[in-house]
């Protein structure tokens, strides 16, 4: 009796595995070829995942129910790229990543001393925050 939920659980886990896809990869900037590490992947918009390593590598276990969804692929300073996950046949994919320019607006960064800060805070505190008390429950 004790045996039946042990081998449940072992037959579930082993379906469960039997029917994810595994995709192993490396991803590099499309110009120069160089191996991109920390870009993300995910699929779709569920919480599933991965970054690449140091050296642009990533392994990535898609389960079956999302087989008909999107890859996306994307990394600071270079343009997202989206592969339907129906166009990988392969288990090893090589991404190249387009660079994009990315355009800041200018800033202006004012020096305030710590006295500066708390006459500025002390005067705008009746903005800030309430001036009758209050009765949190």
């Amino acid at each position: 009796m004790i045996f039946l939920p042990i081998l449940w659980v072992l037959l579930t886990s082993s379906f469960i595995a039997y029917n994810n896809k595994k995709i192993v990869g490396v991803i590099q900037a499309e110009n120069t070829g160089e191996l991109l590490a920390y870009v993300r992947l995910s699929v779709g918009e569920n919480k599933i995942g991965t970054l690449s390593n140091e050296e642009g590598k990533f392994i990535l276990k898609i389960p079956s129910y999302l087989r008909n969804d999107t890859l996306r692929v994307s990394h600071l300073g270079f343009k997202p790229k989206m592969i339907p996950l129906q166009n990988i046949h392969s288990d090893s994919l090589l991404i190249s990543l387009e660079e994009q320019s990315l355009t800041l607006e200018e800033i202006d960064i004012l020096s305030l001393t710590p006295e500066d800060t708390v006459r500025k805070c002390w005067k705008t505190r009746k903005i800030n925050y309430e001036t009758r008390s209050t009765l949190i429950q």
